[in-house]
């Protein structure tokens, strides 16, 4: 395991205490067991089962699964003896603050309601060399910005929301609308394309984004916007590309978002946080 503290400060707190890679091929099990964090984890290839208070989940590559704090549970690859994955111990907790970012919307809707087990997105794989790098170790463990967003991104998609029966349709759409913003994120999008998108009208997607992420429809499509961005920048693109492929024109605009987003000019979240370029501690 490699050591690897840090801390990020908003109204949700994320405490990132462990991560790294871990192989099922010799030792097939890691025994049930329970402790006060959460556990996220990342199959990367092979597969196994995991056991989560009770249930039994079948694990594929590309998976995402957590562990929740005082449950009981274990990852076994009896029989592939290949299971692969990438972990990240963490505690949440919620401090004052002055402000709520993007981050916080995503840790109050994981906490509000997630699964245990679900497919995760397949732009995960790309955080792969950004937060571990180096055969054989974790030498060159890739900037503190790069493993917050990769937790991130792994919290959202299993994140859930829980809907009374009688809009249970509602589901359908939401998931439709994220997926249209997603597949437009290049270029200018406003509330009226999207609601006739999905067959609605502007009022109800308004109301929806409301009551189910306690967002704007604005908020989340530049959340996703700057999360994309981030990304990019950390992949080495220059800045005007990546606002370009953002579908943000106007430079001072894009910096404008991007510090709002990440507390920082994009400049400097790039030169900061490039991989290689290491702002790494050690626990005691």
């Amino acid at each position: 395991l490699f050591p690897y503290t840090t801390l990020f400060r908003s109204a949700n707190r994320i405490e990132i205490e462990t991560g790294g890679y871990v192989h099922f091929d010799v030792q097939l099990t890691n025994s049930p067991h329970r402790h006060s964090h959460y556990e996220v984890c990342y199959v990367t290839s092979g597969a196994g089962r995991y056991h989560h208070g009770g249930v039994i989940y079948d694990l594929k590559p590309g998976d995402v699964f957590i562990a929740d704090p005082g449950v009981t549970h274990e990852i076994t690859s009896y029989d592939t003896k290949d299971l692969a994955l990438f972990f990240v111990t963490m505690t949440l907790s919620r401090v004052e603050a002055s402000r709520a970012g993007p981050q916080d919307d995503v840790i109050e809707s994981f906490r509000r309601s997630h699964r245990v087990v679900g497919p995760g997105d397949e732009a995960l794989k790309s955080y792969l060399p950004l937060v571990a790098t180096g055969p054989g170790g974790f030498r060159n463990f890739a900037a503190r910005e790069a493993l917050k967003l990769f937790v991130l991104e792994m919290l959202s998609q299993l994140t859930t929301v829980q809907y009374p029966e009688e809009i249970e349709e509602v589901k359908g759409e939401m998931a439709f609308v994220m997926a249209y913003i997603d597949r437009n994120l290049r270029r200018r999008l406003s509330v009226e394309e999207i609601a006739q998108a999905a067959g609605i009208s502007s009022r109800t997607l308004r109301r929806r984004f409301q009551q189910l992420s306690g967002t704007t429809v604005a908020q989340e499509i530049n959340h996703r916007r700057m999360r994309w961005a981030a990304h990019r920048l950390l992949m080495g693109f220059p800045v005007s590309e990546v606002a370009e492929f953002v579908g943000i024109n106007d430079p001072a605009q894009f910096t404008r978002s991007f510090v709002r987003a990440h507390g920082v000019t994009p400049k400097k979240f790039q030169s900061t946080y490039k991989p290689g370029r290491l702002a790494t501690q050690t626990r005691p």
